[in-house]
């Protein structure tokens, strides 16, 4: 459905993978596309942590570029990873557009 501008697409299918939401979205060429879940992908991630029990996503997950913290974090985390706070989003999104812009 198209419309004032809007574009509106409805696909009904139970075998969305993410490659396969990926491959969809570059036919509309975006200059960046950040996901949301998927933290088993092998892709580039930042995690989010929300409170201390999020702290096993660090030892569990692979491929880490940086940390967005709703809470204080240890110095050791905070050496291992580039940590921004949750109020920096200006911060971590600078961060996160450079690290995209080096990877292409």
């Amino acid at each position: 459905v198209e419309g004032g501008g809007l574009l509106q697409l409805t696909a009904n299918s139970k075998d969305w993978s993410l490659k396969k939401l990926i491959d969809f979205y570059q036919f509309f060429s975006p200059d960046v596309i950040f996901v949301e879940g998927y933290k088993k992908e092998s892709y580039p991630k930042a995690v989010l942590i929300r409170s201390e029990e999020d702290l096993v996503l660090l030892s569990s997950l692979t491929n880490i570029i940086c940390v967005i913290s709703h809470i204080p974090l240890k110095n050791e985390v905070q050496r291992a990873y580039p940590m921004f706070h949750l109020q920096e989003d200006e911060l971590y999104l600078n961060f996160l557009l450079k690290e995209v812009g080096e990877r292409r």
